[in-house]
């Protein structure tokens, strides 16, 4: 069985963030990660 990476991202008031988090996570080039 492979190993997943999940990541969790907790936002209280960075809603202004959330578009570079999500470009960031979704920009990583570690395999397996949890969908």
């Amino acid at each position: 069985m492979e190993k997943e990476i999940t990541v969790v991202t907790p936002i209280y008031n960075g809603e202004i963030f959330l578009e570079n988090i999500f470009n960031s996570i979704l920009s990583q080039t570690i395999k397996n990660m949890e969908d």
